[in-house]
């Protein structure tokens, strides 16, 4: 955890996630903070469309691939609502850059979490582009968590 700057009174947890492994450990501790806390839980997911080459139709609509977004991230919710029935939770899906709007989603929290790293990079590398840039643009408190070592993905 990283403490830059504390903020307060917003009663609110934000929490970057992709839909990976890594992003399921940060909703995780972003719930049992929010819970600790009495604070709200912001699931936060950016998206961005595919590239033309990884759809084989062409076009892909904007709207069905932000309706896809939203059920994966229900789905992955699911269960941890359950799990802390306590824990409003608001959903936002954002088209763009992870790392700008967690950046912009931290001046509104009291805290921001996120996993080490998601979907792309490098295996080794300890944190991604959107944590290490949220480290250092965060306006709030920020945890960079990483699974445990039975749940590191492989």
């Amino acid at each position: 955890m990283v403490v830059g700057q504390i903020t307060t009174g917003h009663h609110k947890v934000v929490v970057g996630t992709d839909g990976s492994a890594h992003s399921d450990t940060a909703l995780e501790c972003g719930f049992e903070e929010a819970s600790l806390r009495g604070a709200r839980l912001e699931a936060l997911r950016a998206w961005s469309m595919p590239n033309s080459s990884e759809s084989p139709e062409g076009e892909t609509d904007p709207e069905e691939v932000e309706a896809e977004h939203r059920v994966e991230l229900e789905e992955q919710l699911a269960g941890l609502r359950k799990q802390y029935p306590d824990v409003e939770v608001e959903r936002r899906l954002v088209r763009g850059g992870a790392a700008p709007a967690l950046i912009r989603a931290s001046d509104r929290a009291d805290l921001a979490v996120v996993g080490s790293r998601g979907r792309g990079g490098f295996h080794g590398l300890a944190l991604g582009s959107v944590s290490h840039t949220l480290l250092h643009y965060g306006i709030c408190p920020i945890a960079v968590v990483r699974p445990r070592p039975a749940e590191t993905p492989a």
